[in-house]
């Protein structure tokens, strides 16, 4: 099976390149490290020093490994470090918050011809992948070259897991070709144990993402109301990330709550900033009043719409209330919560989480989260908490204090994989 995998993958991969290159001449998307993606990453240094390859596919999991990269880099700055992503997201995120790591790139196509020669211009001690994106070519691979493979904030949907299945043996290679293996919930770890990893090779572990978490102080967060110009009386609501289709139901529930709340303001985040137009043109057919922030002025419009990226985490804190999206309309997955939650926030999310169920479960218990199914409880929850400021500061301050206490676990792990890399 893995013979075949890498006859297949291989024959996939040589005629995808033609196509990626003349798509990224046309356009200009990936013009910058297009050769990553076919082994051409950036070599390591001649002189010898413990390596360490991480990848992390996209935005999220970039902000899960930074406190843990910083971590390894403080405890031994000798470390060279690698940091492939797949994302253009993923690689602006690591550009600005992984400033110290030696390497960054684009990680290579999963066909054996890209692989190899990606392996062997790195020539990793210790490779980590963050939450999920189990290319088996390179487990295979590394496997090979006894290169220890970790997962770490490891996350296994139920539709994965269950299209996992189907490829039996073959999957139970690529689990057993990890080391170790992090999962974020009990559930992962059961998936994990079934898909074929060994049972001591797998553990629970928090999710690295709550450690670069920090909640802004008073006067920071009055700084960012005075920033976007919002008067005192001013109640905020924050859709984060929301994607398409979840527009819609923001702007129908902003506008039933604007009768019982006259000076509420709508921040209006979606997830990809290449929608804006799309949205905009929502706004004005719903003839909605609203600018863009990085165009605000005063008198302040109704809508103010995100069009920055990394600014989304530390706006919650003038938040009243949160909604989470990519998670009101099938099949959904969600976003973080815990960025909202830092804040004292309470916030709001749709039936469909199924990525974020752990943080979920954390502040679900303590009320500090609430499901709702469509624009009807939306509306009715959100209004809930604007109406009741004791309520709602009581349920900000336990999802707070319940972000606080999930933190630590960059420095445990840190120190696992320097052990291991140095063994």
């Amino acid at each position: 099976m893995i013979t075949l995998y890498y006859i297949l993958s291989t024959c996939i991969g040589l005629l995808i390149l033609p196509g990626l290159v003349v798509i990224s001449t046309l356009t200009g998307k990936k013009r910058h490290g297009l050769w990553h993606h076919f082994g051409l990453v950036p070599a390591s240094p001649r002189r010898r020093r413990k390596t360490l390859w991480l990848h992390a596919l996209s935005v999220g999991e970039v902000n899960a490994a930074v406190p843990l990269l910083k971590e390894i880099h403080s405890q031994n700055p000798d470390i060279f470090l690698v940091v492939t992503v797949t994302t253009e997201g993923g690689y602006q995120t690591a550009s600005e918050k992984l400033g110290f790591v030696d390497t960054l790139a684009f990680h290579p196509l999963d066909a054996w011809p890209f692989i190899s020669l990606a392996v062997q211009r790195i020539r990793p001690d210790l490779f980590v992948l963050v939450d999920t994106g189990f290319w088996p070519g390179l487990i295979f691979k590394l496997r090979e070259k006894k290169v220890p493979a970790i997962l770490l904030n490891g996350r296994i949907s139920e539709r994965s897991f269950n299209r996992y299945l189907k490829l039996g043996g073959f999957i139970r290679e690529v689990f057993q070709g990890f080391n170790q293996l992090y999962m974020q919930t009990p559930e992962g770890v059961a998936r994990a144990y079934d898909l074929g990893a060994k049972e001591d090779a797998i553990f629970l572990q928090a999710d690295t993402k709550y450690d670069q978490l920090h909640t802004l102080s008073e006067a920071e967060a009055q700084a960012l109301r005075d920033s976007l110009k919002l008067k005192a009386q001013a109640n905020v609501l924050i859709a984060g990330s929301t994607h398409a289709g979840e527009e819609e139901i923001i702007l129908t529930v902003f506008k039933e709550l604007r009768e019982n709340f006259p000076h509420l303001t709508l921040i209006l985040a979606p997830r990809r900033l290449e929608r804006l137009v799309e949205v905009e043109s929502l706004l004005n057919t719903r003839g909605v009043a609203f600018m863009r922030k990085s165009r605000l002025r005063e008198p302040v419009p109704d809508v103010i719409l995100l069009d920055t990226m990394g600014e989304l985490a530390r706006l919650y804190a003038v938040a009243d209330v949160a909604f989470i999206g990519h998670s009101l309309i099938a099949p959904g997955g969600g976003h973080s919560l815990a960025e909202a939650a830092i804040q004292g926030v309470p916030v709001l999310h749709g039936p469909f989480i199924e990525n974020m169920k752990a943080q979920v479960n954390l502040l679900k218990n303590a009320g500090a989260a609430l499901e709702v199914n469509d624009a009807k409880d939306l509306a009715r929850e959100t209004k809930i908490l604007l109406e009741d400021d004791s309520r709602r500061g009581v349920l900000g301050e336990q999802a707070r204090i319940l972000v606080e206490g999930q933190k630590g676990a960059s420095k445990e792990l840190a120190q696992v994989f320097l052990n291991k890399i140095n063994c």
